[in-house]
């Protein structure tokens, strides 16, 4: 199969036109995004967790061992930058994120430039970087845009690795850096090197190279090499292999304790915590369970106590489990993040009402539904053809999708799928305009569609 890259300039394009196409890509996510955190009222620290708190903790107090670094260093460095933080001083951490969608726009505008024109890519680069979701996330205390964008991040440098006519080694290890960066913000990618493994083999020209395979270990060893100072960390302060955080078996406890059917609005973990889980916990260890910060500062017992418990239920109630398995699955392809927007809504109307319906949220959830069907058939088009670059980015996608289901899931963790559904969205209509005799003949209302739903739905949240 001959493999197409195609130049960011295409047809009459010139070198100025797409630099400010970059451009663009970079200040207008940037710009708008910021603008509307410190303008309007953000998400803040709203279900942050505690990272703000570890990333402004001293430098000699040891690290946590319940949640992953990553984030909470990307705020310490903006922190020893000058940005000195606080609960009521926020505003360097959305500009540093606004900084890193801008990134991942330009990263997510080149990778699509290999199916499409780069004006049509361009105008989905547009639906990528302003759409409401990503807008909302920048102004979130947390890593959901972080770890977004450098999911984005590791696709273009696997697809610059791996999906052209000649291995890239050298871009296989920075792929690695990245992937194990990004497993240090969120521990889900720790096994991609085994999805990407599976994507190479399914490329016949691929499975049979030499330079394909030391390039894969290339990459596996970098990513490993990124991860092993935390690793040893850990190692030194428990005496235990932990690769990156002690979250596993309370993350894999509620998947056996009873049927959860996540959905696009519900919250499962309040009533299994409180419920079960906390009385489990305070059974063991008595009323110090009851202390909302008992686990974080324990997180091994937390670990012990949920490991016991998992064990139980493997033994009892394995079914459970793989009827959860199957609703994940199903979840993640279908559902969308509509409570991340109504929480955004809420915020600017001071909490009025407690569930706003507006246009804004029912356009979310609209494109939402349009972008499921689209990127899951673009997904399926790109692997029965065996795309090059389809197929790697979908070792990512698959590594995400499967290592979600496996544990907890509800709508919070669906940012996740944006940037590949896209991708995958913009390859379908790439398949579309190559059938056709001419591109000029055909223009691009159909990728416009996607850039003024995100535009659009972006003026109905803060209108």
């Amino acid at each position: 199969m001959e493999i197409s890259k195609k130049p960011l300039s295409s047809g009459k394009d010139t070198v100025a036109i797409n630099r400010l196409r970059l451009c663009s890509c970079f200040i207008v996510p940037l710009v708008l995004s910021v603008l509307i955190a410190v303008h309007f009222v953000p998400r803040k620290l709203h279900m942050a967790e505690e990272y703000l708190e570890l990333a402004l903790r001293p430098s000699n107090m040891p690290s946590s061992l319940l949640r992953p670094p990553g984030y909470a260093f990307f705020i310490r460095f903006i922190n020893l930058a000058g940005g000195d933080l606080s609960e009521n001083r926020l505003g360097p951490v959305y500009i540093g994120q606004g900084i890193v969608l801008g990134l991942a726009t330009i990263a997510w505008y080149i990778t699509a430039c290999r199916w499409m024109t780069a004006w049509h890519a361009w105008l989905m680069a547009m639906a990528f970087g302003c759409n409401p979701l990503v807008i909302v996330l920048v102004g979130s205390v947390h890593y959901d845009i972080l770890h977004l964008s450098l999911s984005v991040l590791v696709g273009l440098l696997l697809v610059r690795a791996f999906a052209d006519n000649t291995v890239n080694t050298g871009l296989a290890v920075l792929a690695g850096v990245a992937c194990g960066a990004m497993t240090l913000v969120r521990t889900m990618t720790l096994v991609e090197p085994a999805f990407l493994a599976l994507a190479l083999g399914l490329q016949t020209r691929m499975a049979k190279s030499r330079a394909v395979w030391l390039a894969w270990a290339a990459f596996s060893l970098a990513m490993a090499a990124t991860i092993a100072p935390r690793t040893w960390e850990n190692y030194v302060q428990t005496g235990q292999f932990i690769p990156v955080n002690v979250q596993t078996m309370s993350a894999l406890w509620p998947m056996l304790e009873k049927p959860i059917k996540p959905n696009s609005v519900n919250y499962p973990w309040l009533d299994l915590w409180f419920s079960r889980g906390l009385p489990l916990l305070e059974k063991e260890v008595g009323p110090d369970a009851l202390n909302i910060s008992y686990a974080p500062a324990h997180p091994l017992v937390l670990e012990h106590v949920f490991g016991a418990r998992v064990r139980e239920l493997v033994r009892t109630q394995p079914w459970v489990y793989f009827e959860n398995f199957a609703h994940n699955a199903l979840f993640f392809l279908t559902g969308d993040s509509r409570v991340l927007i109504r929480s955004f809504i809420y915020y600017q109307d001071n909490g009025i009402y407690m569930l706003p319906k507006t246009w804004a949220l029912s356009f979310f959830v609209a494109s939402s539904m349009l972008l499921n069907v689209c990127g899951a058939l673009g997904l399926a088009l790109g692997l029965w053809r065996r795309d090059p670059t389809v197929t790697i980015l979908a070792s990512l996608f698959f590594c995400l999708w499967v290592v979600h289901s496996m544990f907890y899931l509800d709508y919070r963790y669906l940012y996740v799928k944006f940037p590949f559904m896209l991708w995958f969205t913009g390859y379908l209509m790439g398949e579309y305009f190559k059938s056709r005799s001419s591109v000029q003949k055909h223009p691009a209302w159909i990728p416009a569609v996607f850039a003024l739903s995100s535009c659009l739905g972006t003026a109905l949240l803060i209108f």
